[in-house]
């Protein structure tokens, strides 16, 4: 475990002057104020409910530390599991790291998988590192067993601003990890399998990009072979979903190419298919409404083409409380929640998505699934694929596919908690046969119950926006945030892995 205790408490890094860092050397640079026109933006309810990891970057730029936190979540006990989990839960983050009084969770995370050493390469938000010793707000962790096991590796870099993705790029065997990084969008590269990271330089310069994530394209047969693709929403060009692609690992990138005809979208998930084609998904929010929408580009990034709709006009999942209290779409137990969706391609050329909506009048929020067999063309009947028989809350899914075809999906899932719909669980449901049918019941990877607690340092009732899984050749890897923990008489936020084997 790489931290050490530093003195700096958490009032003097509200206060101090809003600080960049050099992209290469990691220098604090000091920065001006975000421009008037883009601190506006946190004026505009509908803006501001989309931001994410930006959110809190901008409220420190334009001197308004004041709205951080003022929600509280609800108090609640951890409740231990029946003894048929999955399997022994794992700890990502090394809670024993996070010392003192300061700021201290961590969550919202990304997985890779070098598919030639084994090695998987997680990261996640770590608001301990930003607080405590001005290291970012972005960790990372390695394991060398499959997922058995993982070591935390401290800080990811200063200047980081959380939102992490991660890829393993087989064109020269090195991880890429994207982050925000004061406003604009940052890329570090590990040429050691993720014992460390060094600042390659930006993505794009901006002062409120927000939620990027990358992708790559891996299989030496495609005429892109080894390009690096980035998404993100673009709050500073009218809030689209924008793109680019860099051939030399990240040095150098394209100028922005809009993906998305419409400005109330976020949540964009990219991913490469055999033979080089690139998919991207998002969701779009209407009046009460959300739309999950894919586009496709043929050549390399540099056009994009909408493709049919996988969900459209399906109503938002929120509970009504929780809205009022966190001034954005949120859900029981005041955690704001973005409905974006996960899109993976298959090693048949597949395409999978997953996302969520409210299902009825009663039931806020459950998780769905469908397939497409012809490039999104057209979709499958829809999968609702949490087999509870309750109204509990199901949400922020993940998905991957693995070599031989096998699909899994995994959210966080409240029904075991029937009573409150408070206590959270993680929960995971496998299709072995590439998504045509999804006879095999859920399994509980979680080995406890969890209440949430939210961080009143970190944006108000942030709980993490996304999780990611992997698959190796022999198990699924999913991680996600639960609070089982407790750290200075609270529940302690922290990422825990669990690994399901695929064999059917």
């Amino acid at each position: 475990m790489i931290r050490t205790i530093a003195a700096v408490a958490v009032v003097l890094s509200l206060i101090a002057p809003v600080f960049a860092s050099d992209a290469v050397t990691g220098t604090p640079v000091k920065r001006d104020k975000a421009p008037d026109h883009v601190c506006a933006l946190l004026d505009d309810p509908d803006v501001r409910g989309r931001m994410d990891g930006v959110l809190m970057h901008l409220l420190k730029a334009c001197g308004r530390e004041h709205e951080l936190g003022r929600v509280t979540g609800t108090a609640g006990f951890v409740v231990p599991g029946t003894g048929i989990e999955a399997g022994a839960d794992v700890a990502v983050s090394d809670p024993t790291g996070d010392v003192g009084t300061t700021s201290h969770t961590q969550s919202e995370t990304s997985l890779a998988l070098n598919e030639d050493t084994g090695t998987i390469c997680s990261g996640f938000n770590d608001s301990w590192h930003e607080f405590a010793n001005s290291g970012g707000f972005t960790g990372f962790a390695r394991s060398t067993d499959g997922g058995a096991t993982f070591t935390d590796q401290g800080a990811l870099g200063a200047g980081s601003g959380g939102d992490p993705s991660i890829v393993w790029r087989r064109a020269d065997g090195h991880f890429y990890f994207a982050a925000l990084k004061s406003g604009s969008l940052g890329i570090w590269k590990s040429t050691d399998d993720c014992q460390t990271f060094q600042a390659v330089g930006d993505i794009h310069s901006g002062f409120s990009d927000d939620k990027e994530l990358i992708a790559v394209d891996n299989d030496p047969g495609s005429q892109y072979y080894g390009r690096l693709y980035c998404v993100w929403t673009h709050f500073d060009a009218g809030g689209n979903i924008h793109g680019v692609y860099s051939d030399d690992g990240g040095v150098t990138w394209t100028t922005p190419q809009l993906i998305s005809p419409s400005s109330s979208v976020q949540g964009a998930w990219p991913v490469v298919a055999p033979g080089g084609t690139v998919y991207v998904a998002w969701v779009n929010f209407g009046s009460s409404v959300i739309t999950i929408r894919v586009a496709e580009s043929t050549d390399g990034g540099a056009s994009w083409t909408l493709k049919t709709n996988p969900a459209t006009d399906k109503t938002q999942p929120q509970d009504s409380a929780a809205t009022s209290s966190c001034f954005r779409a949120a859900l029981n137990g005041n955690i704001r929640y973005l409905p974006s969706p996960q899109i993976a391609v298959g090693p048949d050329g597949a395409l999978h998505v997953v996302y969520s909506y409210k299902p009825s009048q009663d039931d806020d929020v459950d998780v769905f699934y469908r397939r497409s067999l012809d490039g999104g063309a057209t979709w499958e009947p829809e999968v609702r694929v949490n087999d509870d028989a309750t109204t509990t809350d199901q949400f922020f899914p993940t998905l991957s596919v693995g070599a031989s075809n096998q699909v899994s999906v995994a959210w966080y899932d409240r029904r075991n908690d029937t009573t409150d719909n408070l206590l959270v669980d993680y929960y995971q449901r496998m299709s072995f046969d590439g998504g045509a049918t999804w006879g095999n019941p859920s399994v509980r990877l979680s080995d406890e119950s969890s209440p949430i607690y939210l961080d009143s340092s970190l944006a108000t009732c942030y709980h993490g926006d996304y999780d990611t899984q992997i698959q190796t050749g022999s198990h699924v890897v999913a991680q996600w945030a639960d609070d089982r923990r407790m750290q200075n008489g609270h529940n302690d936020p922290d990422v825990w892995a669990d690994r399901v084997p695929v064999s059917t």
